[in-house]
């Protein structure tokens, strides 16, 4: 009789324990939260790295709902409030801007799709499609992370409910024109306008794509161009001393300055060869970049160029300004 007490006393414990835990399970299901992610609006209008594109966004007209869900889903490359800062945009200048003219810019960055590391498979660059109606941003995707217009990221991947957004480190400006338009309109770049001006390269700058070579017909150009600086020391002080220069000289070294293809720094990342030139039919000569992706070797420069304003984009091809008169 013991033993059978025993027993029944042992299978009551078992079954209340099981209850206690079924019970124990039931209120964790009861407690379970879901929360929602926030939305592209949502996440750029509390940011504190994104101040300035909030603040362009508002002037342009486009922090509304309208702009961030009709044709979505978008992944938006918000460039950071350090990015305006180094391109001029200041609080200020964004409240003067133009409000169309900002829109056009930031429509720019506004990319369609759902782009994350995970869903850009593989190395590659690519034209993409964007809400500026006229022209096409670039994405890259290498080793070294994704790319806008050969702009690197300064935080990738953040995955919201309706897209996704990567904070870039430069604001990317679509182009204001072809090659001739964009030298010209370089402050920084006025002894150069005036060397291609008298060696008639200028008369490249402006044809439409493709542009001609000797290899044949490439698409875009690649132009290398030394800053008013870099001309300067190596003694050109003014737009007079380019006039009176020999063409000779000039010729010398500027015709190696020009690349078929267009060439984003993001590309020369982990050190690269840039091809020949595309004006130069007797000596090709081939420049060295360093794996910074901005520094040159070459066989006439004591000191390594390096460049200095990179990445500007035309219609016909880029530019990278570089601190030196390469001499290859």
């Amino acid at each position: 009789m013991k033993n059978i007490y025993l027993y029944k006393n042992a299978a009551l414990y078992h079954l209340l324990l099981l209850l206690l835990l079924l019970t124990a399970c039931k209120k964790e299901e009861h407690t379970l939260v879901v929360t929602a992610k926030s939305t592209l609006l949502q996440y750029v209008s509390k940011d504190p790295q994104l101040t300035l594109f909030k603040a362009a966004l508002e002037r342009a007209g486009m922090l509304n709902d309208t702009t961030f869900s009709n044709g979505g889903p978008y992944t938006i490359f918000a460039p950071v409030d350090s990015a305006f800062k180094v391109a001029g945009l200041t609080l200020d200048r964004i409240n003067a801007y133009d409000p169309k003219a900002l829109a056009f810019i930031l429509q720019y960055h506004f990319v369609y799709g759902n782009l994350s590391s995970n869903s850009l498979i593989g190395f590659y660059t690519q034209v993409a499609i964007s809400r500026n109606p006229v022209y096409r941003p670039t994405i890259t995707k290498n080793y070294f992370g994704i790319f806008l217009n050969g702009i690197p990221l300064t935080t990738a991947n953040i995955i919201l409910g309706d897209g996704i957004v990567h904070k870039l480190g430069r604001v990317a400006f679509p182009p204001v024109g072809n090659m001739e338009d964009v030298i010209q309109q370089s402050p920084d770049l006025t002894l150069f306008t005036a060397a291609t001006h008298l060696l008639g390269y200028d008369t490249i700058f402006v044809k439409a794509n493709p542009l001609p070579g000797y290899h044949g017909l490439y698409v875009s150009l690649t132009v290398l161009a030394p800053n008013d600086a870099a001309f300067g020391a190596y003694g050109f002080a003014d737009v007079n001393a380019i006039k009176q220069a020999d063409p000779v000289v000039l010729r010398s070294f500027i015709q190696f300055y020009f690349k078929p293809g267009t060439s984003l720094t993001s590309s020369f990342l982990g050190g690269t060869i840039l091809g020949d030139a595309l004006f130069d039919l007797v000596n090709p000569r081939i420049y060295k970049i360093q794996a910074d992706g901005i520094t040159f070797t070459t066989s006439g420069n004591v000191v390594p160029p390096h460049i200095v304003r990179p990445d500007v984009i035309a219609t016909n091809g880029v530019v990278q300004v570089v601190d030196q008169v390469i001499i290859p």
